[in-house]
C-alpha cells in the first residue's frame, strides 16, 4: 500500500495536517492511529515533493483568534440630510432652554434625526465631587430619561458613548458594555427610534458629505486641536465634543472642517468649574446642525440669526 498512488482523501488529510503545523513523523502517526498505511518515509517525500510544486499552499498556516477575541462592532452610519447633534448635556446638569431652544430651531429646518455625542448623562453621584454634595443617582437617571424621552418624540436618535457614561462601567469594573447601561435610562417606549453604540464615535453622510461625530479621548485647551489632528488623520470632517469648547477651523491640508460643538450642560452646575478654579479656557454652550451637508455652529450668540433664516424660509 506504502508505494500506492496517493488518493485524493489522503492528499487532503496530509495537506490538512501539514497546514496545522504537524510535522512528518507526527503526520505518520495519526495515519497509524487512523489505519492508513503510509511509511514515514514515504510521508515526508510526499511533503517534499508538493512543497517543491506549492510552497504558498504546503505551510502551516495561522490560527484564527480565539471566538472571544472577537471583531470589534462597527460604528453606526446616520445617513440623515438634516440632523442635529448635541455633546455634554451631562443630565442633570443640563441647560433645559438651551436645548429646548435648538430643539425648536432644528424641527423649524425639517431636521429628522439627532445624534448624541456622549456625556447625555454626568453620573455625577459616582463621582468625589457629587459624593461630597451628595447627588442622588436615580434623579440623575431619571432627568436622562425625561431628555431621551423628549428627544424621541421628535427625532430618531443615535447615541454614543462618552466618559461620563464609563463612570458605571469602570464602578462595575468593565463587567458589562456602555449599552447595556444606557439601557437603565432609556424610555421604555419608542425604542425602535433610537440606537446605541459602545464606541465613542459614529459617522454621519448627508448630501455626499462625510462627517465623523466624535467624543474622542484626548483633549485640548486649544478649540478645534483635537479634532484638526483627527480630521488629518481619517481623511474626514470632524465634529466633536468632550472638550466643553466651541469653534470651527480646517484642518492642516485645508480639506477637512474640524469643528467643536460646545455643551448642552449649564457651565453655573458643573461642580469642578464653579468649586475650584482652574486655567482651562471657559465653557461654551453650543450644538451643530448639518443641513444638506453643511454645518451650522450654534451658540447662545448667535442662534437668533438661525432663527430668523427659519422665519424667512
Amino acid at each position: 500500500m506504502s508505494n500506492a498512488t496517493w488518493t485524493v482523501p489522503e492528499q487532503a488529510h496530509l495537506l490538512y495536517l501539514v497546514q496545522q503545523g504537524k510535522e512528518p513523523i507526527e503526520c505518520w502517526q495519526i495515519f497509524q492511529d487512523e489505519g492508513i498505511d503510509r511509511t514515514q518515509k514515504a510521508i515526508q517525500r510526499r511533503i517534499e515533493s508538493q512543497r517543491k510544486k506549492a510552497p504558498d499552499v504546503w505551510r502551516a498556516t495561522i490560527d484564527s483568534a480565539p471566538a472571544h477575541y472577537r471583531k470589534l462592532e462597527q460604528a453606526m452610519c446616520v445617513e440623515a440630510e438634516r440632523s442635529l447633534i448635541l455633546f455634554d448635556a451631562h443630565a442633570p446638569r443640563h441647560d433645559a432652554v438651551w436645548m429646548n431652544r435648538v430643539v425648536s430651531l432644528a424641527l423649524r429646518w425639517g431636521v429628522t434625526d439627532c445624534i448624541l455625542g456622549g456625556d447625555l448623562i454626568d453620573w455625577d453621584a459616582l463621582s468625589y465631587f457629587g459624593s461630597a454634595m451628595e447627588t442622588d443617582a436615580t434623579e440623575e437617571l431619571a432627568c436622562t430619561e425625561q431628555i431621551l424621552d423628549a428627544l424621541l418624540s421628535s427625532f430618531e436618535v443615535w447615541y454614543i458613548n462618552g466618559n461620563h457614561e464609563d463612570r458605571i462601567k469602570r464602578l462595575l469594573g468593565h463587567k458589562l458594555p456602555a449599552t447595556a447601561l444606557m439601557r437603565l435610562y432609556q424610555p421604555l417606549r419608542r425604542t425602535d427610534k433610537i440606537h446605541l453604540s459602545n464606541l465613542y464615535w459614529c459617522e454621519l453622510v448627508s448630501a455626499g458629505q462625510s462627517f465623523y461625530v466624535e467624543h474622542p479621548q484626548n483633549t485640548s485647551v486649544v478649540a478645534t486641536r483635537v479634532g484638526q489632528a483627527i480630521a488629518a488623520k481619517y481623511h474626514k470632517h470632524v465634529i466633536m465634543g468632550h472638550n466643553h469648547l466651541w469653534g470651527m477651523t480646517k484642518d492642516v491640508s485645508g480639506d477637512y472642517l474640524a469643528i467643536e460643538g460646545g455643551i448642552c450642560a449649564d457651565p453655573q452646575r458643573i461642580p469642578y468649574s464653579v468649586v475650584r478654579h482652574n486655567t482651562r479656557p471657559a465653557m461654551c454652550q453650543g450644538a451643530v446642525m448639518v443641513i444638506d451637508g453643511q454645518p451650522w455652529l450654534l451658540a447662545p450668540d448667535n442662534i437668533e440669526a438661525f432663527e430668523s433664516l427659519a422665519l424667512a424660509a
